[in-house]
């Protein structure tokens, strides 16, 4: 290796980050803090409305199969994983009912036209 100018500390520098907020990156992974912090500031949770910098990001998704940071919506945390009314100590069917999101459709469904509508509006505000 090193006759062709490769040393083991070269071969450790990488482009790509490793490690992201302590969980390994995977190839799959599409990563944006900006877009993130983005829905955090401009949007609020999307079941009672609260804008704030501490907003949870739910991946709708989850991240086992790679994490796509772009399919996310903003949840406070009380509706997100911090009370027995969030979206993670229950079924999606029990949270539906609860928070009275559209029938016709998944709380998935629903989470990802939420964040569609949010990716549209990033992406023009980018090119404006």
């Amino acid at each position: 290796m090193e006759e062709l100018g490769y040393s083991k500390a070269s071969q450790l520098k990488d482009t790509r980050k490793k490690f992201h907020k302590g969980k390994r990156v995977k190839k799959c992974d599409l990563l944006n803090e900006d877009y993130k912090n983005w829905l955090r500031e401009n949007f609020g949770c999307v079941i009672c409305g609260v804008v704030s910098k501490s907003n949870h990001i739910h991946h709708i998704d989850g991240r086992k199969f790679g994490t796509n940071d772009y399919m996310t919506v903003p949840l406070c945390g009380m509706h997100h994983n911090l009370s027995k009314n969030s979206y993670h100590s229950m079924s999606d069917e029990d949270f539906k009912m609860i928070h009275r999101l559209p029938r016709d459709m998944t709380v998935k469904g629903h989470f990802r036209k939420l964040a569609t509508t949010y990716l549209a509006i990033f992406n023009k505000e980018k090119e404006e």
